[in-house]
């Protein structure tokens, strides 16, 4: 708590009383350092440098304890959002593999149930006319029997299996 109260100070000092954005606290820092190298390096001595530090700790430290602060901040915003829109991403991922998964299972169940029964259908409508053609009727009639020679492969051991 102290911590955070402290870089609340830290922040109000190095932005003016909430004047400067985030681009004016980078320009205030940069214009600060150059300020005190320059300073520093027309009399590049040890006691220009003692004398200068306080000066440069106080404009520097708020600037850059509001900068970390801010930084930090903007950090976690747009990981939090980058693992937010992560999971979203890999939920609508795992919800069109299930829809797919569905749909595969809806296109067997239709397959199965549908077409080979219409298949049964007709294969148990070939043999029930077979069933009710007399045998004299086939050898006798023409069509009959093109008709099932044209429709059985090997029509004439279809026709004697049968009857």
């Amino acid at each position: 708590m102290i911590q955070r109260l402290m870089s609340h100070d830290y922040c109000i000092t190095a932005t003016d009383d909430d004047k400067l954005g985030l681009l004016a606290l980078n320009s205030k820092l940069l214009s600060a350092q150059e300020f005190y190298v320059t300073k520093y390096m027309n009399t590049p001595t040890y006691d220009m440098a003692y004398s200068i530090l306080d000066g440069y700790v106080a404009i520097m430290r708020p600037v850059a304890e509001a900068l970390e602060g801010t930084y930090n901040f903007i950090n976690e915003n747009i990981v939090s959002k980058f693992q937010e829109t992560t999971d979203n991403f890999l939920v609508q991922l795992a919800l069109l593999h299930i829809g797919i998964l569905i749909a595969i299972l809806l296109s067997v169940y239709v397959i199965c149930t549908v077409t080979i029964r219409r298949f049964r259908f007709v294969d148990k409508c070939r043999g029930y006319i077979l069933k009710t053609l007399f045998y004299k009727m086939l050898l006798e009639d023409k069509a009959i029997g093109f008709y099932l020679s044209r429709h059985f492969v090997n029509s004439e051991g279809a026709l004697s299996g049968v009857l």
